[in-house]
């Protein structure tokens, strides 16, 4: 099977949660009942309510919000493979920062317990790494690469600014301490661009994570992997991850490195893919395609309205068996 036929499946990161996102997807689809009391288990508390019960206050908290947002993109997954696996072949797979365990867990390279668990520890020991290294992101709009990273040397005054994020033409976020921040907003225009300051919890993808990283490594090292059914483009390469030890390495390295977002889509692009699904909350991940690669079309999978529309036009009967 050519990459023409096969789909690369995307999965989005931390941001895309929306209060009441696990409602419908249980009200609707009784078998990822399961996987929700399942995740409960795996976290050792009420992830399920936080999931269809949860307000801004409680989601937006970096230790429940990865793993929320983990949670529903495997349940839409789960969905969305029974009903429509057979017409949107997985050839490929990759995730914006969050989203890359959601990939690896996708392609078969760690199951749903041990993925959830690194999520839940990656997301906590996020969370602590904010309260002890005060920082956050600032977006860089209409702003190159070599731009960024001159503006960071200048706003930085000695402190930590870096890019973070490389999501695609004209979009980079920076991360670092706040001070640095702060002055990455005013200088922004001076760059010829803007910057938008982010609803974040800390200075992620920076060494301000140096810490957190290194916590982390204890809790991959004891997380079976295996290599991937397919291949998963990490964040830190742009390029399929390995064997599992690779898998490990690219992971800690993450927490510390820039997501080349950009660039793991162009080299599915360049791959021969031009199907793609974003599956899971939001639609961030069909705007960024957008602005990357046209030719790489994203159908998003964020709504059982929109499970529902592609598996009646994979099967006419499909959605008349399943109401």
């Amino acid at each position: 099977m050519s990459q023409a036929a096969e789909v690369a499946y995307l999965f989005t990161g931390q941001g895309a949660q929306s209060s009441g996102m696990g409602q419908a997807l249980l009200e609707k689809y009784p078998q990822v009942r399961e996987l929700f009391d399942q995740a409960d288990d795996v976290v050792g508390f009420g992830l399920t309510q936080a999931c269809c019960e949860g307000g801004p206050d409680v989601l937006e908290q970096t230790e429940i919000q990865q793993p929320a947002i983990f949670l529903v993109s495997a349940a839409y997954l789960k969905v969305f493979a029974e009903r429509c696996g057979a017409a949107f072949p997985m050839g490929a797979a990759s995730g914006l920062s969050l989203g890359e365990y959601t990939a690896l867990y996708a392609a078969g390279a760690v199951d749903f317990a041990g993925a959830l668990n690194l999520v839940r520890h990656r997301g906590r020991l996020m969370q602590e790494a904010g309260v002890r290294h005060p920082g956050g992101l600032v977006c860089l709009m209409n702003m190159d690469l070599p731009a960024a990273e001159t503006l960071c040397e200048k706003a930085a005054e000695g402190g930590v600014l870096t890019p973070a994020n490389l999501n695609c033409p004209g979009q980079i976020v920076v991360s670092g301490d706040k001070a640095a921040c702060t002055r990455a907003l005013e200088l922004a225009s001076e760059f010829g661009g803007r910057g938008v300051e982010l609803p974040v919890s800390g200075a992620f993808h920076s060494p301000l994570m140096a810490e957190a990283a290194e916590e982390l490594k204890h809790h991959l090292e004891a997380t079976p992997f295996e290599a991937p059914a397919v291949p998963v483009y990490s964040n830190v390469t742009g390029q399929p991850h390995s064997d599992p030890a690779g898998i490990r390495d690219l992971l800690y390295r993450q927490m510390i490195s820039p997501v080349r977002w950009q660039t793991c889509v162009e080299n599915l692009a360049a791959a021969g893919y031009t199907r793609s699904v974003e599956v899971g909350p939001g639609k961030v991940i069909s705007g960024l395609l957008r602005r990357i690669d046209r030719s790489l079309e994203c159908r998003n999978i964020g709504s059982p309205e929109a499970l529902e529309k592609a598996a009646g036009e994979c099967d006419p009967t499909a959605r008349e068996l399943a109401s």
